[in-house]
């Protein structure tokens, strides 16, 4: 990250990525593909990909039930 002061006011700080810091980035979103495509393979040997669709259905019903409840 690089730190930059706004022209004419020193109070506004500005934030912006670095090179280095860009190529990192797209260097974890590779490994974090690389690991869910890894992940998901071994569920759907393990348990089959209806029930991995499953899984999924009801963590996504599980999460509404809990956004929902913090609305409240």
């Amino acid at each position: 990250m690089e730190k930059r002061y706004k022209e004419n006011n020193e109070k506004s700080v500005c934030l912006f990525v670095t090179e280095k810091g860009r190529r990192l980035s797209c260097v974890h979103k590779a490994y974090d593909v690389a690991d869910i495509t890894q992940t998901t393979s071994y569920l759907i040997e393990q348990c089959g990909e209806d029930d991995l669709d499953a899984f999924y259905r009801i963590i996504e019903k599980y999460n509404e039930m809990l956004k929902s409840e913090t609305e409240l």
